[in-house]
């Protein structure tokens, strides 16, 4: 039997965190779910995820900033992220992309089954 896919989900909003958790769930997916950004490095060092799908606007520290330690961290800065948001200004694509983002998708234009099809995609599971 094929190893569990860890998915990390860092989302506040718990209606959107819930449903994405259960698809990702059905879809075999291990996944687990942080609601702030300083949550999230400690969150990594115990748990390790095989992805992140992280939203920007967070308490305490948004994903912007999450993604800036991602990055400056030798252990998880090759952690796939994918930014889930509901800005679609360029300007926060571009810093997105700047930082290593995989994707960048806005939560209006997508359902949950799209998240888990797009988590399929980048961990070439499809």
């Amino acid at each position: 039997m094929r190893e569990k896919k860890k998915v990390l989900l860092v989302e506040d909003d718990k209606m959107l965190s819930d449903l994405a958790y259960m698809q990702l769930f059905r879809d075999g997916f291990d996944v687990e779910i942080v609601i702030d950004g300083e949550s999230v490095l400690p969150k990594i060092q115990r748990w390790m995820p095989d992805i992140i799908l992280l939203d920007i606007r967070l308490p305490d520290m948004d994903g912007f900033e999450v993604m800036e330690q991602l990055r400056k961290s030798e252990q998880f800065h090759s952690i796939p992220t994918i930014i889930i948001s509901n800005f679609d200004q360029e300007s926060f694509r571009n810093r997105a992309r700047e930082l290593g983002a995989a994707d960048y998708l806005i939560k209006a234009n997508l359902d949950t089954h799209a998240i888990s099809e797009k988590v399929k995609e980048i961990l070439h599971i499809i």
